[in-house]
């Protein structure tokens, strides 16, 4: 995963500045005609005009050649041969590859699972050797004017071209799926076979390249090498404003303004890699315990001023506290009791359930548990402002219990007869921990976030990415009045919006997921049985997911 984005390189035309004191001459805008000619009078000029260009061009060229089939039983056996190209999916030679889920290739599944009928396919067929037929003698299908992709490759003879068309059929159903959707993409075969599997190569090397990074950032998430408002600060929040226009005209502001020297794009991006890196040490080196964030956290790296002598306060945890800290621990994405994972301020160990005393459950419960009621209203601030912003008040949010502080470990007397209900209801918690942990997973983000949201609100957000309700319309108490499509609701006023943009709590999930970039969507699958649990999809111990169908 890339670290920065694309603002951090200088851009062609910005190395090129105009000097202080020049005058920028604005050109005057091309008008667009947006009047409709009027040349089509009706429907058999219509099919006149459409057919127009080709049929000019096939009266120019010289017939095809003479290895064109002259009978219609040698014609049939070049469209039986497409076609049995076509439909193997099982070639060794097939470079198609599998998803991240560990699916087939979309192209070997489109040509598996007879969506598309053997008729239509032997009609494309029919068509591509018509039209590889027209290549063949020079003429171009698709026309260069529309597009620079539309290229066009010459060949000695038909069966040349012909044959150079199977094997990108062959290799690539990717093509073949194409191919049957898409009659520009069927010209452009027959154009340029060369060129259309060049481009799925390119595009699959393009994909595995994307694929590492994202990986690499995942592992880097999990390991608590990167802090999540360090990724949503350097993307920007939908709706922001780009700033104002560049202003150019008056010439005695630039010469009185102060000019700095200007640096070059690849010592910038030097520059703020070596900040980034030193940022990051400095989250690290900070150990103190995670009872003691406050709100003065929030600020911690803007307000940091480097000193030699600066020494950062290590806090003991409480006696009573169930979180130790360790030194030296690997993460997981699920964490049984016992197990470590990693925070901003250290790394944190979970002591086994049993080892904690009745009386401690139940002063954390009460002091600084998480309240586990589903949120109804939204705080207008939460639909203003950056992500980093967004962190903020969500960590400020935390309910506070109006119980006055106590020491934890001082004597409590309590009834013995509530020994098993709060025993039960530790269970409950911790089980409730490992479905939000699950979850977190299920949908590809850090176990961290399950610290951020209840367990309703995640299994909302993955009921949204859900494949196995895709296409289906449903409906949440988050947005009852709105009918939602996967993860985009269908707004009254006939304007779409995605989930995290009507309920921005989801804000933080959409942007740690790169939901407002994926094409498409990345769904999401649950393989086991407690994943299922955990989504809410079978009988578990708090209900289904809180859908309105």
């Amino acid at each position: 995963m890339s670290n920065f984005s694309e603002d951090n390189y200088l851009p062609e035309d910005e190395e090129n500045e105009e000097e202080p004191g020049s005058v920028v001459v604005e050109q005057p805008q091309k008008v667009i005609n947006t009047v409709c000619p009027g040349s089509i009078k009706n429907v058999r000029e219509f099919y006149a005009a459409k057919s127009r260009r080709l049929n000019d061009l096939r009266r120019e060229k010289e017939p095809v050649g003479d290895d064109f089939p002259s009978t219609d039983t040698a014609k049939q056996e070049l469209v039986k041969d497409i076609f049995a190209v076509m439909k193997n999916t099982t070639s060794n030679e097939i470079i198609d590859r599998r998803v991240r889920t560990g699916k087939l290739a979309r192209g070997i599944r489109m040509m598996e699972s007879g969506i598309f009928d053997d008729e239509f396919i032997e009609q494309k067929c029919w068509e591509l050797m018509l039209a590889a037929a027209d290549t063949s003698r020079g003429i171009q299908l698709n026309d260069p004017k529309h597009s620079k992709e539309n290229k066009f490759e010459s060949y000695p003879t038909f069966l040349a071209r012909w044959d150079e068309i199977k094997h990108t059929l062959l290799v690539s159903k990717a093509a073949c799926e194409n191919m049957l959707k898409l009659q520009e993409f069927l010209y452009r075969l027959a154009d340029a076979p060369k060129q259309c599997l060049k481009a799925k190569k390119n595009n699959i090397t393009i994909n595995n390249k994307r694929d590492q990074e994202n990986e690499a950032g995942r592992r880097a998430f999990r390991e608590g090498l990167i802090d999540p408002a360090d990724l949503l600060d350097r993307r920007p929040t939908i709706g922001d404003p780009v700033g104002p226009p560049r202003q150019t005209n008056n010439i005695s502001d630039k010469k009185n303004s102060k000019t700095t020297p200007k640096t070059p794009a690849s010592g910038r991006v030097k520059s703020a890699v070596a900040n980034s890196s030193k940022s990051i040490s400095k989250r690290k080196a900070q150990t103190q315990s995670l009872s003691q964030e406050s709100e003065g956290d929030d600020n911690a790296d803007s307000s940091y001023t480097p000193s030699k002598k600066q020494t950062t306060a290590v806090r003991k945890p409480r006696s009573g506290s169930n979180l130790q800290t360790a030194s030296n621990t690997n993460d997981n994405d699920v964490l049984d009791d016992g197990e470590s994972f990693p925070t901003r301020h250290g790394v944190i160990r979970r002591q086994p359930a049993s080892r904690t005393s009745a009386p401690a459950a139940f002063a954390s419960s009460q002091m600084g548990g998480r309240s586990q009621v589903f949120p109804q209203n939204v705080p207008q601030f939460m639909n203003q402002g950056p992500p980093s912003q967004l962190m903020s008040h969500m960590r400020q949010e935390r309910p506070q219990s109006n119980m006055q502080s106590m020491n934890i470990s001082q004597e409590m007397h309590l009834d013995p007869r509530h020994s098993n209900l709060l025993a039960q209801q530790t269970m409950i918690k911790s089980l409730e921990d490992r479905y939000k942990r699950i979850v977190c997973r299920i949908i590809g983000v850090n176990h961290q976030y399950a610290q951020m949201y209840s367990l309703k609100e995640l299994r909302i957000y993955a009921h949204a990415y859900n494949l196995a309700f895709q296409g289906f319309a449903w409906r949440s108490p988050l947005f009852s009045e709105v009918t939602a499509l996967g993860p985009i609701l269908s707004m009254n006023d006939g304007t779409s919006q995605h989930i995290a943009q009507y309920y921005s709590r989801f804000m933080h999930l959409a942007h740690a997921r790169g939901d407002f970039d994926a094409q498409p969507p990345r769904y999401i699958q649950s393989a086991s049985n407690e994943e299922e649990k955990a989504l809410g999809l079978y009988n578990n111990e708090f209900g289904p997911v809180e859908t309105i169908k």
